[in-house]
Formats: C-alpha cells, structure tokens, sequence
C-alpha cells in the first residue's frame, strides 16, 4: 500500500530556491515566508532541482506550466 503525505516548506532562512530562479518569481516576502509570484513564474524548475527538501512541485496540469509550494496559504490571510 501507497501512502502521500504533505511536506510543506520549510521556509529556509537562506533558501537555495530563490537564488537560482532566473525572474525573481520565488522569493522571501517581508514576514519571512517564501512565497511564488505565479504571474512571473516561466516554469523554468531551476526551484525544483535547487530544493535540498524537494518541496516545489512542477505542475503537469498548469496550463500556464507553473511550480507549486506551499507559502501558509498567505492568499487566504488578511492584513
């Protein structure tokens, strides 16, 4: 039997992601969190293979051909 368990981010202190995303689309917002702007991201996965905790996650449904992560639902927080 197959189990799937959620990892979520760790939100690394200096995480390797952003470093190597080529247009800034994955980035460290100002409370810390990582968070993806989906309207920059190509889809170039350079995040993907950067994550020592494999935690960014190629879309194959996108359309758009996107990453996903989690960012703690900040979408879902108001100010």
């Amino acid at each position: 039997e197959t189990r799937e368990f959620p990892v979520l981010c760790n939100h690394c202190d200096n995480p390797p992601c952003t470093k190597v995303c080529p247009v800034k689309a994955i980035f460290i917002d100002e409370e810390g969190i990582v968070q993806v702007d989906y309207d920059r991201c190509i889809g170039c996965r350079y995040c993907v293979w950067a994550c020592p905790y494999n935690i960014p996650k190629w879309d194959f449904e996108d359309a758009f051909g996107q990453i996903n992560k989690c960012e703690f639902c900040n979408h879902r927080c108001s100010a």
